[in-house]
């Protein structure tokens, strides 16, 4: 928490967030809710959030709030 910030939920993507199992163990080790967004190419969607930032001179982090990212309907919680 040195950050400033105590995170509630990760967004998941890649490989590994289609692993059922996987999902599960990263939420209980991280005692994270854990979300999944629907669009594949998340790494694409990061560069277009970046761009986007920048061209309104926002804080990429802010900028990332503001917009809407369609997600999975399967929520993992801790157990």
């Amino acid at each position: 928490n040195g950050g400033g910030f105590t995170p509630t939920c990760l967004l998941v993507v890649g490989g590994g967030s289609k692993n059922t199992l996987w999902r599960q163990m990263l939420s209980d080790v991280l005692g994270l809710e854990l979300r999944f967004p629907l669009e594949s190419e998340t790494a694409a969607l990061g560069a277009a959030f970046q761009a986007g930032a920048a061209a309104r001179c926002a804080l990429v982090d802010e900028f990332v709030l503001d917009q809407e990212i369609e997600m999975e309907d399967v929520v993992v919680k801790p157990t």
